[in-house]
């Protein structure tokens, strides 16, 4: 029948593209492996399996990807040139099956990325927030430098940037969704702000407005330690003695002294988007949390 023949082809269009997937999996790790047998252990198929798929897959581009020698393997420039596009088409097929996956599992989640210091200060609570609200979707965050988040939210890999500098992007819409007061606190009472730099600094990720003010205010030295989230640095302050630039609320939160004759720093907090994402209206119902 006309139903059981488009089946038929459907089946085999699916199991050619799986194959066509897995060759290209072969190829990528018998690359990095130099070995046909170790490829075939992390594969968890036969020697034989791996040689016949890169026969077949030098066979379907008509070149030659890699040279075997008795001892380890060889990519040549067709091979060398190939890699890329391999990772390339690996990396569509892995997202293309997880968007698909999280569909079926009712939609795709919001993707939201910040890093971890603006995660800890404020991010969470407007998640939990959001998450009490009744039309809240699933919600996938990821904890990154500042500098790697900009090209992921531009790449579409993320919906939702939350960073401290105005974004400069182009096609990206931005919004300021609040402000942290910082100050330095301190684990000793009798700190003052010289002494505090000195013994047991701690240096947090606050934009790098701020980075270019502690450069000044540290006059060149460098802090013993550096961290990107909150919770550590006051564990580690508490364990170790010492102070750090704080939300004033983390400050009073957990009982550090604030250090009167420091600096206090405001950091505005932006949430940026691509004017391409589609999923306007959860971001903006995402964004009227952080409102609340």
């Amino acid at each position: 029948t006309a139903d059981s023949s488009i089946l038929a082809v459907q089946q085999r269009l699916e199991s050619t593209t799986v194959m066509d997937i897995e060759l290209l999996r072969t190829f990528v790790e018998v690359y990095r492996c130099r070995h046909f047998g170790k490829a075939a252990d992390r594969l968890y198929i036969t020697q034989s399996a791996v040689s016949a798929r890169i026969r077949q897959l030098e066979t379907s581009l008509g070149c030659q990807l890699l040279i075997r020698e008795r001892k380890q393997v060889q990519p040549t420039a067709d091979g060398e040139r190939f890699l890329r596009h391999a990772e390339s088409l690996l990396k569509q097929w892995d997202r293309a099956r997880r968007d698909m996956v999280e569909s079926a599992a009712g939609g795709p989640p919001l993707r939201i990325g910040a890093v971890p210091s603006l995660w800890t200060a404020r991010g969470l609570r407007w998640l939990s927030t959001y998450r009490a609200t009744p039309d809240a979707c699933r919600l996938r965050t990821e904890s990154r430098e500042a500098e790697h988040l900009m090209p992921r939210l531009v790449e579409g890999m993320l919906d939702i940037v939350l960073q401290f500098e105005l974004p400069r992007a182009a096609d990206i819409e931005h919004r300021s969704i609040g402000e942290l007061q910082l100050v330095l606190a301190t684990t000793k009472p009798e700190n003052e702000f010289a002494s505090a730099l000195q013994n047991g600094y701690v240096e947090l990720e606050w934009g790098a407005t701020f980075a270019t003010a502690q450069a000044e205010f540290m006059e060149g030295k460098v802090a013993g330690v550096r961290m990107d989230s909150v919770y550590n640095a006051v564990q580690w302050m508490r364990d170790n003695e010492g102070s750090a630039y704080l939300p004033e609320e983390t400050a009073h939160g957990n009982s550090l002294h604030i250090i009167e004759d420091a600096p206090k720093f405001a950091r505005e907090i932006y949430a940026a988007w691509s004017t391409r994402d589609e999923r306007r209206e959860a971001i903006e119902a995402f964004l009227a949390t952080t409102r609340a």
